[in-house]
């Protein structure tokens, strides 16, 4: 059985049990697709990487799974660290992420170039202290052999050529010599990064790429890629206003279970992630619970009618942790139908 975050984080050390899966994703559902549990998703001393296109709620995400972890007593002694590379980021964090993550969230980290960011990890792996580091996004920042550059054909007032692969070299090098020095202090890294229009692509290559060459997929432990699936709409008055995002998670690299799958997120905008509803259309989907007419009936938790009442109702009577327990009961024994059950090919 796994063991809880806090059995295995002694107080006056942070010492963790490098098996055990203890820091969440923001997601109840992502948490499922990466471990089959729904409390959490990551185990520590790794890297992981976020990305997808615009306006899919990359931000959203990275800043729900520092808002869980603030309010877990576990990660007290860490630093929680958002560099806010696209100076973007103007969220309510109190009102939507909780006044745990806006007294404790460090924004004033903030990196121009990759030198300035791998310095960043490399100071903070050095004190020793532990982090959780969100890099938002990798795309935003230029390099220092990037902005002379810029400075000669300011100066000369003619084009002089690019760096290349200059960020994708550096880039490398910070992996090859820092990824395994979060293992020290259990510290985690997640780099965000846009999806962008694969120009030139050929009949067989992906139509759309991340930017930093292959090391950022390469030494990811998990790799999400997210998509716009649509919009979430109400009405009044006869006229339709968003309010929200449907954003589509897929899991395409996996090295905590290895699994690969999909989920749909909703995403409201002064709200953030609704796990209750997401929980509730993805057991609509894969048929965990009988719908008809747009009423649910989930007997096991005494609930029944259309999703807004049940959802009021889970919220009302603080039913949402036997909401998700019930989903992970549903999403496991869905998982042990798909296993081959045959003899172990090395027994």
């Amino acid at each position: 059985m796994r063991k809880s975050a806090k059995s295995i984080i002694e107080s006056s050390e942070v010492q963790m049990d490098k098996e055990s899966y203890t820091v969440p994703s923001g997601s109840k559902l992502i948490n499922l697709m990466t471990t089959d549990s729904y409390q959490s998703a990551f185990s520590l001393g790794r890297y992981i990487q976020i990305f997808g296109d615009s306006s899919t709620g990359k931000s959203f995400f990275v800043l729900s799974m520092l808002a869980e972890i603030a309010n877990n007593t576990v990660f007290d002694k860490y630093e929680l660290v958002y560099d806010d590379t696209e100076h973007a980021c103007s969220f309510d964090i109190k009102k939507l992420f909780g006044s745990k993550l806006a007294s404790r969230l460090d924004m004033a980290s903030i990196s121009s170039t990759v030198e300035e960011f791998t310095a960043s990890i490399y100071n903070r792996v050095q004190s020793g202290v532990p982090f959780i580091y969100i890099l938002d996004s990798f795309d935003a920042l230029s390099s220092e052999g990037e902005k002379e550059v810029v400075k000669k054909e300011v100066e000369e007032g003619k084009s002089i050529g690019t760096m290349g692969q200059e960020r994708a070299k550096k880039m490398s090098r910070f992996f090859r010599t820092l990824t395994c020095e979060l293992s020290k202090t259990n510290s985690f890294l997640v780099i965000v990064s846009q999806l962008r229009d694969n120009i030139g692509a050929g009949l067989y290559a992906p139509k759309k790429k991340t930017v930093g060459g292959e090391a950022l997929k390469f030494y990811a432990s998990a790799r999400y890629m997210l998509t716009k699936k649509g919009d979430i709409k109400t009405k009044i008055k006869g006229k339709d206003y968003i309010i929200g995002v449907q954003t589509r998670v897929t899991c395409t690299k996996n090295k905590f279970e290895g699994k690969v799958r999909e989920a749909v997120v909703d995403i409201y905008y002064d709200y953030g992630i609704d796990d209750i509803g997401s929980c509730l259309e993805y057991a609509k989907e894969c048929k965990f619970c009988s719908v008809s007419g747009g009423v649910f009936d989930i007997p096991e938790l005494g609930l029944s009618g259309d999703s807004k009442t049940i959802i009021e109702k889970i919220e009302n009577d603080d039913l949402q942790e036997k909401l998700y327990a019930w989903m992970e009961t549903q999403w496991r024994e869905r998982e042990d139908k798909l296993r081959l059950n045959r003899k172990g090919k090395f027994e």
